[in-house]
């Protein structure tokens, strides 16, 4: 793919939570560029926009896409854990890169 082509994908995170979502990008290093509580717009280090609207999901427009959406989605599924398990009085341990241990306390 040329260095100037842009394409656009998006992935269902229609009915996240924008608290989350705004939390998943900054962990990622995203730039919070814009947010409404129906909206969200982070750029990317390598100027890609990534996007999240209420009720719409996720749609990221640049390069690297599949990338992107992948980071956000594993980073948001890890917030939302987080999130669940503190609010339910729950411990989380990381066992791995991609592995989170849940425990009743």
């Amino acid at each position: 793919m040329p260095c100037d082509t842009i394409t656009t994908q998006s992935v269902a995170l229609a009915k996240a939570i924008p608290e989350l979502v705004e939390s998943a990008m900054k962990s990622l290093g995203m730039q919070i560029i814009h947010q409404t509580a129906a909206n969200i717009k982070a750029r990317t280090s390598d100027w890609t926009y990534i996007t999240w609207t209420a009720g719409q999901g996720l749609t990221v427009q640049g390069n690297n896409n599949q990338k992107y959406i992948t980071q956000v989605t594993k980073e948001y599924s890890k917030q939302a854990v987080l999130w669940a398990a503190k609010r339910a009085g729950w411990t989380v341990q990381q066992i791995a890169e991609d592995k989170l241990t849940v425990t009743r306390r």
